[in-house]
């Protein structure tokens, strides 16, 4: 059996808007890494090609293709169709003040928009609520996020098909302390405990009702996102701290079970390891896993995936 690789789980874990994030925190104990160009940019990541303008503003990814208005926002983003090279999906971005206020999704095959999102902030900026719309249709779903001094404090969402309201995470320093998993009707049913560093990293979660806990490690790096500039004026929202870092790279996940008697053991683990330039950005992350059945002996083990990239301007 195959374990969900480090990067995965927090991807999952994270809720984030931005796929390229510029903010971070610092590690605890980190070695000083190499002061980076700001024109370090990510070119490839295995088989998907970036490029950017002459002024470092991301045009391609892989599928995507984007254009920027004269101020260097980002308007639009095209998806081809690798076998027919024509688009199949365009994305029209607006803005109001600087911020980015929506995203309609539109559909080549079918004629239409498909999915539009609206958002709305408070009079400091920060993203306050998220609508979510079908085919033009009524609300799919709103998103409420609640903030004090600064770090949020609560997240609701509203399901427009069921009408059933669900806050499912519990926050602490404007970190998640607790997700709450829920049925479809939005009854708990289970509790996952998070805790962190210092810095505000991801250090283990534990679910006691499944009995399948989870601890994490890094080491120092920079992730290849770091090196990709943001769109400017879209909100950077995140769960979870550890997604926003540019100054550590997952190195291992463990995991542990119970067994039949109720004793905790290592389950299994993901690990990471990578090349890298000498600025600490990796050239290639491979990540292998290994299982184990309660008294230790190996089950399974193998690779998860290897990950490749090239840089410009980034030793």
């Amino acid at each position: 059996m195959k374990l969900l690789s480090f990067s995965g789980l927090l991807k999952l874990g994270a809720f984030v808007l931005l796929a390229w994030l510029p903010a971070g925190c610092s590690l605890i104990d980190h070695r000083t890494l190499p002061v980076v160009p700001s024109n370090c940019r990510l070119t490839s990541q295995n088989n998907m090609m970036l490029t950017y303008t002459t002024d470092g503003l991301l045009t391609s990814y892989g599928d995507d293709r984007y254009t920027y208005n004269a101020e260097g926002f980002v308007l639009t983003r095209l998806t081809y169709d690798r076998i027919t090279a024509s688009p199949y999906i365009r994305h029209t971005y607006q803005y109001n003040q600087g911020r980015l206020i929506g995203d309609i999704e539109y559909r080549y095959a079918t004629d239409r928009d498909l999915i539009t999102q609206t958002y709305e902030y408070d009079n400091s900026g920060q993203l306050t609520r998220l609508f979510y719309r079908v085919n033009g249709g009524a609300l799919y779903y709103t998103s409420t996020y609640l903030f004090s001094g600064g770090k949020q404090t609560d997240f609701i969402q509203y399901d427009g098909n069921s009408g059933v309201q669900t806050q499912p995470y519990r926050f602490e320093n404007g970190l998640i302390k607790q997700v709450i998993n829920q049925s479809t009707a939005g009854t708990p049913t289970s509790v996952t405990e998070y805790t962190y560093n210092a810095a505000g990293q991801l250090l283990s979660t534990a679910n006691e009702t499944t009995g399948i806990y989870h601890t994490y490690e890094y080491i120092d790096g920079h992730p290849a996102s770091a090196a990709v500039p943001a769109f400017k004026g879209w909100p950077v929202l995140s769960l979870n701290a550890t997604s926003l870092n540019t100054t550590s790279l997952p190195a291992k996940d463990i995991e542990y079970r119970k067994d039949a008697a109720g004793v905790r053991y290592k389950y299994g683990e993901t690990i990471h390891t990578y090349t890298m330039t000498a600025s600490g950005y990796p050239l290639s992350d491979q990540v292998n896993y290994v299982t184990y059945n309660a008294t230790g002996q190996v089950t399974n083990q193998g690779s998860l995936s290897k990950t490749t990239y090239t840089y410009d301007n980034c030793n």
